[in-house]
């Protein structure tokens, strides 16, 4: 599972911290430093209670918790989609070869495997071949890369 990416969408203190000052006060107790609007944070858990949902990001000041409404997920304009690259490109192509292939030499059973399996289309298959390429280029030691 790829990490969820978030930025802050307003000034933010740690909603434990907030939820002890108000509701424990104690002198001694120090909360963590307010986070500003536009920071970016790695999502470790989301997690909800009787107050709300929270996103749990661990900086260097802490673990904060993030109510998920001072947030918004911008996980995927930091991960390059592998269809956006050209090796990406290349490799859709020769499973999509491969798949026709497939398809034309097995047909009905093989789609059934795969929706049995949970898969569709080549990302079904690459999740089959890439155990499959790597066994292989562990035996040919310095053959072709898959």
């Amino acid at each position: 599972m790829t990490p969820h990416r978030i930025e802050l969408t307003k000034d933010t203190m740690c909603a434990h911290d907030q939820h002890e000052m108000v509701n424990y006060p104690r002198p001694w107790f120090k909360a963590k430093p307010k986070l500003t609007a536009g920071t970016v944070l790695e999502v470790k858990e989301v997690w909800t209670n009787f107050y709300g949902s929270y996103f749990r990001c661990e900086t260097a000041d802490g673990v904060y918790d993030i109510p998920i409404e001072n947030a918004k997920d911008i996980s995927i304009n930091f991960q390059m989609k592998v269809t956006e690259t050209v090796g990406g490109i290349m490799l859709k192509q020769k499973l999509d070869n491969l798949e026709r292939e497939l398809d034309k030499a097995y047909g009905k059973p093989m789609r059934k495997i795969l929706i049995k399996a949970g898969m569709k289309g080549w990302d079904g298959l690459l999740k089959i071949l890439m155990p499959i390429c790597v066994l292989i280029k562990q035996i040919r030691k310095g053959g072709e890369k898959c």
